[in-house]
Protein backbone atom coordinates (compact mmCIF):
# COMPACT_ATOMS: atom_id res chain seq x y z
CA UNK A 1 0.00 0.00 0.00
CA UNK A 2 1.39 3.27 -0.86
CA UNK A 3 2.39 5.49 2.58
CA UNK A 4 -0.77 7.32 3.29
CA UNK A 5 -0.74 11.29 3.33
CA UNK A 6 -1.35 13.72 6.22
CA UNK A 7 -2.58 17.21 6.69
CA UNK A 8 -1.90 18.72 10.19
CA UNK A 9 -5.01 19.78 11.81
CA UNK A 10 -5.39 23.08 13.98
CA UNK A 11 -4.01 21.35 16.79
CA UNK A 12 -0.82 21.04 15.39
CA UNK A 13 -0.67 17.49 15.16
CA UNK A 14 -0.93 15.26 11.97
CA UNK A 15 -3.78 13.16 10.69
CA UNK A 16 -3.69 10.56 7.90
CA UNK A 17 -6.16 11.05 5.17
CA UNK A 18 -7.22 8.01 4.77
CA UNK A 19 -8.19 5.71 7.88
CA UNK A 20 -10.35 2.43 8.54
CA UNK A 21 -13.85 2.98 10.12
CA UNK A 22 -15.14 0.16 12.06
CA UNK A 23 -19.06 0.54 12.05
CA UNK A 24 -21.03 -2.24 12.33
CA UNK A 25 -17.85 -4.06 13.40
CA UNK A 26 -19.52 -5.78 17.13
CA UNK A 27 -17.95 -9.17 16.63
CA UNK A 28 -14.82 -9.15 18.28
CA UNK A 29 -13.07 -11.72 16.14
CA UNK A 30 -13.60 -10.18 12.63
CA UNK A 31 -13.11 -6.76 14.25
CA UNK A 32 -9.60 -7.59 15.54
CA UNK A 33 -9.05 -9.19 12.30
CA UNK A 34 -10.16 -6.78 9.93
CA UNK A 35 -8.13 -3.83 11.99
CA UNK A 36 -4.86 -5.85 12.40
CA UNK A 37 -5.29 -6.71 8.71
CA UNK A 38 -5.81 -3.06 7.82
CA UNK A 39 -2.68 -1.90 9.76
CA UNK A 40 -0.49 -4.75 8.34
CA UNK A 41 -0.75 -3.18 4.79
CA UNK A 42 -0.60 0.12 5.64
CA UNK A 43 -3.43 2.06 7.18
CA UNK A 44 -2.70 4.16 10.36
CA UNK A 45 -6.11 5.71 11.35
CA UNK A 46 -8.71 3.64 12.69
CA UNK A 47 -12.04 5.32 13.51
CA UNK A 48 -14.63 3.68 16.68
CA UNK A 49 -16.82 4.99 18.85
CA UNK A 50 -18.08 4.48 22.45
CA UNK A 51 -20.74 1.86 23.72
CA UNK A 52 -23.34 1.15 24.89
CA UNK A 53 -25.13 3.89 23.01
CA UNK A 54 -23.94 3.44 19.59
CA UNK A 55 -25.36 -0.06 19.01
CA UNK A 56 -23.16 0.34 15.60
CA UNK A 57 -19.90 0.35 17.07
CA UNK A 58 -19.19 -1.89 20.36
CA UNK A 59 -15.94 -2.66 19.65
CA UNK A 60 -13.67 0.10 21.15
CA UNK A 61 -11.85 -2.73 23.15
CA UNK A 62 -11.26 -5.16 20.14
CA UNK A 63 -9.42 -2.23 18.40
CA UNK A 64 -7.08 -1.29 21.00
CA UNK A 65 -6.06 -5.06 21.12
CA UNK A 66 -5.82 -5.28 17.72
CA UNK A 67 -3.31 -2.16 18.15
CA UNK A 68 -1.60 -3.68 20.74
CA UNK A 69 -1.00 -7.09 18.65
CA UNK A 70 -0.06 -5.68 15.74
CA UNK A 71 2.93 -4.62 17.22
CA UNK A 72 3.48 -1.25 16.28
CA UNK A 73 4.52 1.55 18.03
CA UNK A 74 1.34 3.54 19.84
CA UNK A 75 2.46 6.57 18.67
CA UNK A 76 2.65 5.34 14.72
CA UNK A 77 -1.56 4.65 15.06
CA UNK A 78 -3.88 7.33 14.92
CA UNK A 79 -6.93 7.01 16.74
CA UNK A 80 -10.39 8.38 17.09
CA UNK A 81 -13.59 7.29 18.89
CA UNK A 82 -16.22 9.45 19.25
CA UNK A 83 -19.39 10.62 22.00
CA UNK A 84 -23.22 10.51 21.63
CA UNK A 85 -24.30 12.06 24.13
CA UNK A 86 -24.22 15.56 25.05
CA UNK A 87 -22.97 17.06 28.14
CA UNK A 88 -24.17 19.40 31.23
CA UNK A 89 -21.21 18.52 33.95
CA UNK A 90 -17.54 18.29 32.66
CA UNK A 91 -16.70 16.21 35.24
CA UNK A 92 -19.18 14.10 33.66
CA UNK A 93 -17.43 14.26 30.32
CA UNK A 94 -13.94 13.72 31.84
CA UNK A 95 -15.46 10.51 33.04
CA UNK A 96 -16.26 9.41 29.56
CA UNK A 97 -13.03 10.21 28.14
CA UNK A 98 -11.76 8.20 30.73
CA UNK A 99 -14.36 5.03 29.78
CA UNK A 100 -13.27 4.98 26.01
CA UNK A 101 -9.66 5.22 27.65
CA UNK A 102 -10.10 2.23 29.80
CA UNK A 103 -12.07 0.25 26.99
CA UNK A 104 -9.33 1.41 24.12
CA UNK A 105 -6.68 0.32 26.57
CA UNK A 106 -4.76 2.69 25.83
CA UNK A 107 -3.02 6.09 27.81
CA UNK A 108 -4.42 8.77 25.06
CA UNK A 109 -6.74 9.49 22.15
CA UNK A 110 -5.31 10.79 19.11
CA UNK A 111 -8.96 12.35 17.55
CA UNK A 112 -12.04 12.87 20.52
CA UNK A 113 -15.39 13.64 18.14
CA UNK A 114 -18.86 14.70 19.24
CA UNK A 115 -20.68 12.13 17.43
CA UNK A 116 -23.80 14.05 16.60
CA UNK A 117 -25.31 17.43 17.36
CA UNK A 118 -28.76 15.83 18.45
CA UNK A 119 -27.80 17.03 22.09
CA UNK A 120 -29.49 20.10 21.41
CA UNK A 121 -28.34 23.60 20.68
CA UNK A 122 -27.54 24.15 24.98
CA UNK A 123 -25.54 20.67 25.92
CA UNK A 124 -23.53 21.04 21.77
CA UNK A 125 -22.34 24.08 23.13
CA UNK A 126 -21.27 23.20 26.69
CA UNK A 127 -20.03 19.84 25.49
CA UNK A 128 -17.87 21.77 23.22
CA UNK A 129 -16.50 23.89 25.85
CA UNK A 130 -16.04 21.49 28.28
CA UNK A 131 -14.05 19.33 25.51
CA UNK A 132 -12.02 22.61 24.41
CA UNK A 133 -11.25 22.88 28.71
CA UNK A 134 -10.04 19.60 29.58
CA UNK A 135 -7.96 19.44 26.23
CA UNK A 136 -6.19 22.81 27.47
CA UNK A 137 -5.78 21.59 31.08
CA UNK A 138 -4.02 18.44 29.60
CA UNK A 139 -1.80 20.14 27.55
CA UNK A 140 -0.68 18.48 23.87
CA UNK A 141 0.44 15.33 25.86
CA UNK A 142 -2.80 14.96 27.29
CA UNK A 143 -5.34 12.12 27.03
CA UNK A 144 -6.90 13.61 24.21
CA UNK A 145 -4.61 15.41 21.36
CA UNK A 146 -7.38 16.68 19.10
CA UNK A 147 -11.05 17.34 19.68
CA UNK A 148 -14.18 17.87 16.64
CA UNK A 149 -17.00 16.89 15.79
CA UNK A 150 -19.51 14.43 13.65
CA UNK A 151 -22.67 15.10 11.26
CA UNK A 152 -23.10 18.53 12.35
CA UNK A 153 -24.02 21.02 10.09
CA UNK A 154 -23.44 24.44 8.94
CA UNK A 155 -26.17 25.88 11.46
CA UNK A 156 -24.62 23.62 14.07
CA UNK A 157 -20.75 25.19 13.40
CA UNK A 158 -21.84 28.29 13.05
CA UNK A 159 -23.57 27.96 16.93
CA UNK A 160 -20.45 26.94 18.47
CA UNK A 161 -18.42 30.14 16.85
CA UNK A 162 -21.51 32.52 17.66
CA UNK A 163 -20.35 31.30 21.26
CA UNK A 164 -16.89 32.32 21.00
CA UNK A 165 -15.32 28.14 21.11
CA UNK A 166 -12.85 27.10 18.93
CA UNK A 167 -13.53 25.86 15.52
CA UNK A 168 -13.24 21.86 15.57
CA UNK A 169 -10.22 20.43 14.02
CA UNK A 170 -12.57 18.31 12.41
CA UNK A 171 -16.15 18.01 11.25
CA UNK A 172 -16.49 14.45 10.54
CA UNK A 173 -19.44 14.11 7.72
CA UNK A 174 -20.32 10.68 5.65
CA UNK A 175 -20.60 10.83 2.30
CA UNK A 176 -20.36 8.37 -0.77
CA UNK A 177 -22.82 8.39 -3.87
CA UNK A 178 -26.32 8.03 -3.03
CA UNK A 179 -25.32 10.55 0.06
CA UNK A 180 -23.88 13.95 -1.50
CA UNK A 181 -23.27 17.05 0.74
CA UNK A 182 -23.62 20.36 -0.09
CA UNK A 183 -23.52 23.71 -1.18
CA UNK A 184 -20.69 22.57 -2.32
CA UNK A 185 -18.44 25.77 -2.06
CA UNK A 186 -15.42 27.28 -0.65
CA UNK A 187 -17.25 29.33 1.81
CA UNK A 188 -19.77 26.64 2.88
CA UNK A 189 -17.13 23.82 3.23
CA UNK A 190 -15.37 26.14 5.51
CA UNK A 191 -18.10 26.42 7.75
CA UNK A 192 -19.29 22.91 7.29
CA UNK A 193 -21.73 20.89 5.76
CA UNK A 194 -25.23 20.66 4.96
CA UNK A 195 -27.30 17.90 3.90
CA UNK A 196 -28.64 18.22 0.18
CA UNK A 197 -30.79 16.56 -2.50
CA UNK A 198 -29.18 16.91 -5.76
CA UNK A 199 -30.85 15.65 -8.86
CA UNK A 200 -28.63 14.16 -10.80
CA UNK A 201 -26.36 12.29 -8.13
CA UNK A 202 -26.70 9.06 -6.15
CA UNK A 203 -26.29 5.14 -7.77
CA UNK A 204 -28.54 7.19 -11.00
CA UNK A 205 -26.10 9.81 -11.89
CA UNK A 206 -25.48 9.28 -15.84
CA UNK A 207 -21.42 8.81 -14.74
CA UNK A 208 -22.35 5.74 -12.88
CA UNK A 209 -24.81 4.18 -15.44
CA UNK A 210 -22.32 4.86 -17.61
CA UNK A 211 -19.86 2.79 -15.68
CA UNK A 212 -21.43 0.67 -14.52
CA UNK A 213 -22.95 -0.51 -18.49
CA UNK A 214 -19.63 -1.35 -19.56
CA UNK A 215 -18.29 -3.45 -16.57
CA UNK A 216 -22.14 -4.84 -16.98
CA UNK A 217 -22.72 -4.69 -13.27
CA UNK A 218 -25.09 -2.74 -11.01
CA UNK A 219 -24.22 0.80 -10.42
CA UNK A 220 -24.26 0.57 -6.36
Amino acid sequence: MTPVPFVKLNSGISIPQIGLGVYELPDKEQCKSVVRDALAVGYRLIDSAQRPLDQFYQNERFVGEAIRESGLPREKVFVTTKVYQGFDNKEDLRANIQRSLDELGLSYIDLFLMHSPLCGKEQRISTWRFLNEIRQEQGEKGIIRAIGVSNFGVSHLRQLREAGLPAPSVNQIEAYCPLMRGPQSKQSLGDGADWAGMPGRGWDAPVLRDLAEKVRRPSS
